[in-house]
């Protein structure tokens, strides 16, 4: 999106996101599982949501069983690829601007507020 709206290179990278359907990914992230952020596809809003570093061993095992029953319902992203990101940016947003609490959706709205001609602060 930015590529598109604004015709820069972004500055933050993409996270990687693992397809459990995958046996090579799905058998990366449940060897890994304590160190991933793991979502249910079909929901939103943190729900059907793991943190695999705050999980218990209970959670995490029904969890494995779950996505061993149907892993294509399931994708999986490490855990700390916000904090480690460089450059920090600091984005000053109108005060009128809702809260929103989906990503995507904050996303497009930062993207069309940059575009109308506002700026980044490094």
């Amino acid at each position: 999106m930015i590529r598109y709206y604004l015709n820069e290179e972004p500055l933050l990278k993409n996270i990687p996101t693992y397809q459990l359907n995958n046996p090579d990914e799905q058998k990366h992230v449940l060897e890994n599982i304590n160190k991933m952020v793991v979502k249910k596809t079909n929901e939103l809003g943190g729900y059907g949501m793991l943190m695999g570093h705050t999980a218990s061993d209970e959670e995490i095992t029904l969890y494995k069983d779950e996505i061993k029953k149907d892993p294509r319902q399931f994708i999986a992203q490490p855990l700390g690829t916000f904090t480690q990101s460089k450059p920090h940016l600091e984005l000053t947003i109108d005060s009128q601007l809702s809260v929103v609490t989906s990503p995507r959706i904050c996303l497009m709205i930062v993207v069309l507020w940059l575009s109308n001609g506002n700026c980044l602060k490094n």
